[in-house]
């Protein structure tokens, strides 16, 4: 039996014509006892569903995600990065048991810091630049963060292909202007 939690993700796409939306769901084995709580996390808040025996545990979970599927979520696939805010991707790894991030950003010789190293608590995350930012996305082990445009950025979505090829482009020499796209370990 193991003592973290299990995680599942699912993902309500913005193309589905409804904003961009992660939610989690959480089984965490309650310490000291032999039960089970069903946790779920949307927007970077945590709220308790049920406890109980694992069996009971997992068929509200089930439940629970069939109804999200019926709201337009879909699992998220395997090795599909569910990018969502700071906050929410922080609060996903603390729950996931993880109290640091190595981010070489904050690598420091003078302090000793040579992993750059920051208690999660504290990570301020990534900074964009010409206007841009960063999303973020819990993989398990690390954290991804990838830049986002500026708003405002210029780009236009064209009907066809060619068009739609050569916005495309222009987009990604934006993003690459805001910062790279950066995995971060967590411990």
């Amino acid at each position: 039996m193991h003592d973290y939690p299990t995680l599942h993700t699912m993902v309500k796409d913005a193309r589905s014509n409804s904003p961009h939306e992660v939610r989690h769901l959480l089984i965490h084995p309650i310490k000291n006892e032999s039960g089970f709580m069903l946790t779920k996390l949307v927007s970077g808040i945590q709220s308790e569903i049920a406890t109980g025996k694992l069996y009971e545990v997992e068929q509200r979970a089930d439940a629970a995600m069939q109804e999200w599927a019926r709201e337009g979520f879909r699992y998220r696939r395997e090795r599909e990065p569910a990018y969502e805010d700071l906050k929410s991707t922080v609060t996903l790894a603390m729950l996931m048991g993880y109290k640091v991030v190595y981010d070489p950003a904050y690598a420091d010789v003078r302090r000793m810091n040579l992993m750059g190293a920051v208690p999660l608590t504290q990570w301020l995350g990534r900074a964009g630049k010409n206007g841009g930012g960063y999303q973020y996305a819990f993989t398990g082990t690390t954290i991804l963060a990838s830049p986002t445009l500026p708003p405002g950025h210029g780009i236009n979505m064209a009907p066809s292909t060619e068009e739609f090829l050569q916005t495309m482009r222009q987009a990604i020499e934006i993003q690459k202007t805001v910062g790279s796209m950066v995995e971060l370990i967590l411990g």
